[in-house]
C-alpha cells in the first residue's frame, strides 16, 4: 500500500544516497564483535573520466574546440580549473552486550540487546578556476582575467543504538551525533575595459569572498517508545513482493474523520480510471408547498403563476395541476420558479413525488478513496485509509460501524513516550566585497564596498514530539553477493540504507539542534541580518515607519524629488478641526521642505498621502504632528511620530564611463558574438552524445536471515541488451560487471571497517584531501601573466594578437575541465547563435 514519507525524512534519504552514491554490503569479525559494514569513495579528480565515460562527450576537445572558436572570432579566451576532493561514508552495524531496561508501560524490567549502527561521513574539496579573455577593436576593448574557487568540508558522525528484546520488540533508541560543515568561496575580476582605441581605459579590481560554517559540536537525544514496537517482528516476516509502512509520533493517527453522505440524494460508484469513488450528489430542496383546493385557475404572467379563488389572489414561482379525485387542485410554491420555463411545467408531479423539478437544487461531484453504503440509507465515505485498489469492494464493509480500520499487515503504528535530547552548536557567516567602481558612477569612492560577519555558539535541551514516516518494498528473487571472500543471500529493496528508526532520529535531531534554543539566532537569521547590514552599507533603507497613540508615519523614498509620506490618524473627535504638519530635515537638522495634510471635519479616521523633496541624499527624518487647530492650544500637537529613512545618492556617470558605454555600443562586438556563436556550432556538429546506459534502478539489499540492509547497488542496461549491470554494488551472480564503470572505490567487509578507522579523525581540508594533488600552480602562472604582461601599464596588446589557445594546450594548461563548466560555455555561445538565427 502506497504511503508519502514526510519531508523531512526524505530530504534526509535523499542526502544519506546522494552524499555517497552509496555502498555495498559486507559481515566481518572484529574481535569478538560480528560487524556488517559496507561504504564507498569517490575521488573528484575523476569526474571529467566519468562524465566522458557515462556520456561519450570528451570534455578536454571540447573546451578546446570552445577556445579554439572564441579565437577564430577574434576573441583569446583561456578557461583553466582544477578540482581535487574525496567522499567518503561507511556504515557500521553490530551488537554492543546487553542491559535491563525498564519501560514506561509498567511491565517490569526487561533485558535488551543493543544494536549499534555508526554512521561516518567525511567530504573534502576544492576548486580553482581561472577565465583569461582579451579583445579589442578600434572602439572599444576588454582585457579581463576572471578567477574564482571554492573549498568545504562536511563531517557527520551518528551513533545509534537500537534497544529490542530477545522476540525483537524495539523499546526505544538513542543518537549521538555530530557534525561539521565549512564552505568558503571567492571570485575575483581584474583588468580593465577601453575605448577609443585604447585612450579611454577604465581599470577594474573586483574581489568577493564569502564563508559559511555550521557545526553540530555535541547533540544527543532518547527516544523511548510507550508501548514497545513490532517494527523488528513485521520487518523479519517479509516476503518478496511485501511492503511495509512504518508511522511513529504522539499524535491521533488513529482518527479517522468521516464524511456522511444521505442516499436521497448521493449515488456513489466506484470509478476504475481514477482508483476511487465518485459520489454525485444532487441537493434536494425541501419546498413549502400551499395546496389550493378552490382555485378557480392558475394562469401563468410573465415569469410567475397568478392564481384566483374566492376572494383571493395568491402570486407563486412555480405550481402543478392535480384531478386525482375529480376536483381540481394546485399545489404551488415560492421556494423555486420564478423563470420563464415554469410555465410547461404544469402537469409534472414534483409535488406528489417529493422530488424537484429538473435543474432545482445544486449538484456536486466528490471524490473518495474509501466509501461504505449502510442500509438505513448512508454512505460513510473517508481519506484516512489512504488508496488502494481493493477498496473498490468496500461498500458492503463495516470499519465505520466497528470503528476498525482496513489496514491491516504492512502497517505499523507506534507512539512515543519521551523525546528529550541535547546539542550544542557554532554558526558563522561572512562577506565581502570590494572594488566596484563606485566613483566612476559620481558615488564615493568605497562606497559599494560591504563587508558583513557574524558567528553565534548555542547550547540547549528539547523534550518535543518525534515524527517519523518510512516503508519499504521489497521485491521477489535473491542473489548471491560476494564479501570477504563469502557468500551472502539478499534481496532488493526500495528504503533507506539506515535502519528506520535511526533516519528518522537522526533528521529530529539535526533539526531541533538546527533551529537552536528559543532565543538564538539560526543560519537563516544570520544570513537575513547580513543582507540588511550589507543593504545599509550600501545606502540604507530607503522605507521606514512609525508608530504612535494616534498616528501611523510611513516613509518611501523613490529619490531626492520623490519622498512619498503616507500617514493615518484615528480615535479623533468629530467636532475637533484637525491638521498634521510633516517637516523633512536632512542629516544636519536642517528643514528641506514642510507642508501639512488637512483632516476633512467631522471624521474619526484619517488616512492621506503626499510628497515632499529634499536637495540633499543621505540620512534624513520626518516629523509628523497632529494638532487641532480649532483649539486654543493649537500650537501643542496631539500626538506626534518620527521616522528616519535614507535617499540614496543618485548615480551620475563619469565621461569615462559614458566614453566606454558608447564604444562598445559602436564597436563589432555583436558580430564578434555572432561568429563565435557561427564557429562553435561548426565545431560542435560532430559531437554526439552516446549515452552508457539507458535504464538503471537503485536498491538496497536486505538480508532476509538476519533481517538488516547489508548494502547497496545500482544497476544499469542498453536498449541493446537484455542484461542488467552492477554499476555501483557489490560482486553478484546475478549481475555482471558494467561495460562503463565510475570511479568509485567500494569497500565491505574488514575493507570497510579499516576505511572508517582510517577516516574516523580526520576532520579539516588537509585530513581529507591530498593538497599536494591539488595541481593549480599552472592556474596562478596564468593569472599572474596575464595581469602583468597584458596591463595597459605594461604595453600589454589592444588588439588580437594570435592564436594563444593552441599554446596554452600544447604547454599543458588544460588541468581539469568539469562538466558544469563546459556546459555554461556552450550555453551561452549557443544563446548567442541562436539569437542571431531569430533575428534573421
Amino acid at each position: 500500500m502506497s504511503k508519502s514519507f514526510s519531508r523531512m525524512n526524505a530530504v534526509l534519504l535523499a542526502v544519506l544516497l546522494c552524499a555517497s552514491v552509496l555502498p555495498q554490503g559486507a559481515v566481518a569479525e572484529d574481535g569478538t564483535t560480528e560487524h556488517f559494514a559496507f561504504g564507498v569513495e569517490y575521488d573528484w579528480s575523476n569526474m571529467n573520466d566519468d562524465f566522458e565515460s557515462m556520456t561519450g562527450l570528451p570534455l578536454d576537445d571540447i573546451l578546446a574546440d570552445v577556445m579554439q572558436s572564441a579565437d577564430d572570432a577574434g576573441i583569446e579566451m583561456l578557461i583553466l580549473e582544477e578540482i581535487t576532493g574525496t567522499s567518503s561514508m561507511v556504515i557500521d552495524q553490530y551488537e554492543d552486550g546487553t542491559m535491563m531496561l525498564n519501560p514506561p508501560d509498567g511491565t517490569g524490567s526487561v533485558e535488551v540487546t543493543k544494536h549499534v549502527t555508526e554512521l561516518t561521513l567525511r567530504h573534502g574539496a576544492l576548486m580553482d578556476m581561472a577565465m583569461i579573455s582579451e579583445w579589442s577593436d578600434a572602439r572599444a576593448g576588454w582585457d579581463l582575467t576572471i578567477s574564482g574557487g571554492s573549498e568545504g568540508i562536511v563531517n557527520i558522525d551518528a551513533y545509534y543504538v537500537e534497544y529490542r528484546d530477545v522476540d525483537g520488540l524495539i523499546y526505544g533508541h538513542d543518537v549521538d551525533m555530530s557534525m561539521a560543515t565549512e564552505q568558503s568561496v571567492f571570485f575575483g575580476l581584474q583588468g580593465h575595459l577601453e575605448a577609443e582605441d585604447g585612450e579611454s581605459v577604465m581599470p577594474l579590481d573586483i574581489s568577493m569572498e564569502m564563508g559559511v560554517d555550521y557545526a553540530i559540536t555535541n547533540a544527543q537525544s532518547e527516544v523511548v517508545y510507550s508501548e514497545a514496537s513490532t517494527l523488528y517482528q513485521a520487518m523479519s516476516a517479509l516476503e518478496g513482493g511485501d511492503d511495509l509502512y512504518w508511522s511513529i509520533g504522539e499524535s491521533d493517527d488513529d482518527y479517522v474523520y468521516w464524511y456522511e453522505l444521505d442516499e436521497d440524494d448521493t449515488n456513489c460508484e466506484w470509478y476504475y480510471s481514477y482508483g476511487e469513488y465518485e459520489c454525485h450528489t444532487i441537493e434536494t430542496v425541501n419546498a413549502d408547498w400551499t395546496v389550493l383546493t378552490d382555485a378557480d385557475s392558475c394562469d401563468w404572467s410573465s415569469y410567475e403563476w397568478e392564481c384566483y379563488g374566492p376572494g383571493y389572489s395568491y402570486w407563486f414561482g412555480y405550481c402543478e395541476y392535480y384531478n386525482n379525485t375529480g376536483q381540481d387542485a394546485y399545489a404551488c410554491t415560492y421556494d423555486f420558479g420564478n423563470e420563464y420555463d415554469w410555465e410547461y411545467y404544469l402537469y409534472d408531479t414534483n409535488y406528489e413525488d417529493g422530488t424537484n423539478p429538473p435543474g432545482v437544487g445544486e449538484e456536486y461531484w466528490y471524490y473518495y478513496p474509501y466509501c461504505e453504503h449502510y442500509e438505513y440509507g448512508e454512505y460513510h465515505c473517508t481519506y484516512d485509509f489512504d488508496w488502494d485498489d481493493d477498496y473498490q469492494n468496500s461498500l458492503d464493509w463495516t470499519h465505520y460501524e466497528d470503528g476498525t480500520s482496513p489496514l491491516g499487515d504492512g502497517e505499523i503504528w507506534d507512539e512515543v513516550e519521551s523525546h528529550t535530547g541535547t546539542f550544542s552548536t557554532v554558526t558563522g557567516f561572512n562577506f565581502e566585497l570590494t572594488g566596484l567602481p563606485a566613483e566612476e558612477m559620481g558615488l564615493p569612492e568605497g562606497k559599494w564596498d560591504v563587508s558583513a560577519s557574524d558567528s553565534e555558539t548555542d547550547t540547549g535541551a528539547f523534550d518535543e514530539d518525534f515524527e517519523c514516516e518510512m516503508g519499504m518494498e521489497l521485491f521477489e528473487g535473491t542473489q548471491m553477493i560476494t564479501t570477504d571472500g563469502e557468500q551472502i543471500e539478499v534481496m532488493q529493496a526500495y528504503t533507506s540504507p539506515l535502519p528506520f528508526g535511526m533516519t528518522c532520529h537522526v533528521a529530529n535531531l539535526f533539526y531541533y539542534a538546527f533551529m537552536g534554543s528559543e532565543d538564538a539566532p539560526t543560519l537563516a537569521d544570520m544570513v537575513e541580518d547580513s543582507v540588511s547590514e550589507i543593504v545599509e552599507s550600501m545606502g540604507g533603507d530607503d522605507e521606514s515607519s512609525d508608530s504612535s497613540d494616534q498616528l501611523f508615519l510611513e516613509v518611501r523614498a523613490e529619490g531626492q524629488d520623490e519622498v512619498r509620506i503616507n500617514v493615518e490618524a484615528w480615535n479623533l473627535d468629530s467636532d475637533g478641526q484637525y491638521e498634521v504638519f510633516l517637516v523633512l530635515e536632512d542629516s544636519d537638522g536642517n528643514t528641506q521642505d514642510a507642508t501639512s495634510l488637512v483632516v476633512q471635519q467631522g471624521t474619526t479616521y484619517f488616512w492621506d498621502s503626499d510628497y515632499m523633496s529634499s536637495s540633499k541624499w543621505g540620512e534624513h527624518c520626518v516629523i509628523a504632528q497632529l494638532k487641532d487647530v480649532s483649539s486654543s492650544s493649537a500650537a501643542a500637537p496631539i500626538d506626534s511620530a518620527t521616522t528616519c529613512f535614507n535617499i540614496a545618492q543618485e548615480m551620475d556617470p563619469s565621461d569615462l564611463v559614458i566614453a566606454i558605454a558608447e564604444g562598445f555600443e559602436e564597436s563589432t562586438l555583436e558580430n564578434v558574438m555572432e561568429n563565435f556563436g557561427s564557429n562553435l556550432e561548426y565545431r560542435l556538429e560532430d559531437y554526439e552524445a552516446d549515452i552508457a546506459y539507458d535504464d538503471g534502478d537503485m536498491f538496497v539489499l536486505w538480508d532476509n536471515t538476519n533481517n538488516m540492509v547489508v548494502g547497496f547497488q545500482m544497476v544499469v542496461t542498453t536498449d541493446s541488451s537484455n542484461m542488467w549491470y552492477t554499476l555501483v554494488g557489490p560482486e553478484s551472480d546475478s549481475y555482471g560487471d558494467a561495460p562503463s564503470p565510475v570511479s568509485l572505490t567500494y569497500f565491505s567487509g574488514q575493507q570497510a571497517i579499516a576505511q572508517e578507522a582510517d577516516i574516523e579523525d580526520d576532520s579539516t581540508l588537509e585530513d581529507l584531501v591530498d593538497l599536494t594533488a591539488h595541481n593549480d600552480d599552472i592556474i596562478e602562472d596564468a593569472i599572474e601573466e596575464s595581469l602583468a604582461d597584458n596591463s595597459p601599464e605594461a604595453g600589454g596588446p589592444s588588439e588580437n594578437s594570435g592564436d594563444n589557445t593552441a599554446e596554452a594546450a600544447d604547454d599543458g594548461l588544460l588541468p581539469f575541465i568539469s562538466p558544469v563548466l563546459t556546459i555554461t560555455m556552450i550555453a551561452i555561445a549557443g544563446l548567442v547563435s541562436s539569437l542571431r538565427t531569430r533575428r534573421d
